[in-house]
């Protein structure tokens, strides 16, 4: 599990997102959500948590993030 909530915060949504929409926020739909004013904060999260293994990224693509396995469990929303 992430270790800093505002990463479990930012998982969790992905996971919800995802969920209810097959794929994964853009980077903007993230800062949106969270009211940030720049896009570094989202950008600075989802490094975090494809370091830990939570997401895979295929870079220079849109929606480029996918949900590994151990982050659908992680971030699940009851």
């Amino acid at each position: 599990m992430p270790t800093h909530t505002d990463e479990m915060t930012v998982l969790r949504y992905v996971v919800k997102y995802h969920k209810a929409n097959g794929m994964v926020p853009t980077v903007r739909e993230i800062r949106d959500q969270f009211g940030w004013a720049g896009t570094a904060p989202a950008v600075l999260r989802l490094q975090k948590l494809i370091r830990k293994g939570y997401l895979t990224s295929a870079n220079g693509r849109a929606r480029a993030h996918v949900l590994t396995e151990a982050g659908k469990r992680a971030g699940r929303v009851t």
